[in-house]
């Protein structure tokens, strides 16, 4: 997304629109987190994301990784508290350590109101996330949605009245 006066890149993490604005000012998010054993196998231009972005003018969109710094990771941690709809959709590759998920997935589980979070996880390889899942069960959960559904679930529920 070069170019785009309203893209930041953060070491290796793509973030819509400044920081600053990032932290304060959103009330939707949608977090795309990709689970990778390689660092080179990381997409930076995630399709989802893309489409999402021409659909939905009001909502920020963080694109990180298991590679992500922790600098990052605590700004996304502010942006959940702050939000009042999130979806975080988890791209895993099997055995790919979790990296920063678990400091995420905890803030998204606090949340006070599980209606205002949607997940998707694609791969579910993981031992550890498929335990964790255990504790999500009854929100709104999607697991091994094809793509084209995935964009639909997104943009039904940031489309949909909050309330």
């Amino acid at each position: 997304m070069e170019g785009n006066e309203n893209s930041e890149t953060v070491g290796r993490v793509q973030v819509t629109n400044s920081l600053s604005v990032f932290i304060t000012d959103m009330k939707n998010l949608l977090i795309h987190y990709s689970m990778k054993n390689d660092p080179m196998r990381i997409l930076y231009q995630v399709d989802l994301l893309t489409w999402i972005r021409e659909r939905i003018g009001d909502l920020d969109i963080i694109d990180l990784d298991n590679y992500s710094d922790n600098f990052l990771v605590s700004h996304v941690v502010k942006a959940i508290q702050k939000n009042e709809k999130i979806c975080v959709v988890v791209d895993e590759e099997p055995n790919a350590a979790p990296g920063s998920l678990p400091r995420i997935l905890e803030e998204l589980i606090r949340k006070r109101d599980p209606e205002r979070v949607m997940w998707v996880f694609n791969g579910l390889e993981n031992e550890w996330l498929r335990k964790t899942l255990k504790g999500i069960e009854g929100r709104f959960l999607f697991i091994n949605r094809p793509e084209l559904e995935t964009r639909e679930l997104v943009l039904s529920f940031f489309r949909k009245q909050s309330g």
